[in-house]
């Protein structure tokens, strides 16, 4: 699997564990969820926030990459 699309399947990943989340607030409180959606669109949905997004994602696949090559040496 490449790098780029490593990236992306976190990110995607990450996209459906804040949905879940968002769904069970939504569930007990949906005030509350409705003011934290807002805030997590107004903060990922910017340029700034999504770039954000994507450099925490390739450090961990950066991070992921270094451990398997750790791995391998040792076996």
């Amino acid at each position: 699997m490449n790098r780029q699309r490593f990236v992306k399947n976190i990110l995607k990943m990450e996209n459906e564990w804040l949905a879940a989340d968002l769904v069970q607030l939504a569930r007990k409180d949906p005030v509350t969820a409705e003011v934290e959606i807002t805030e997590i669109l107004n903060n990922l949905c910017t340029p700034r926030g999504l770039h954000a997004r994507v450099r925490r994602a390739e450090e961990k696949v950066g991070l992921i990459i270094k451990i398997d090559r750790m791995e391998c040496d040792n076996e």
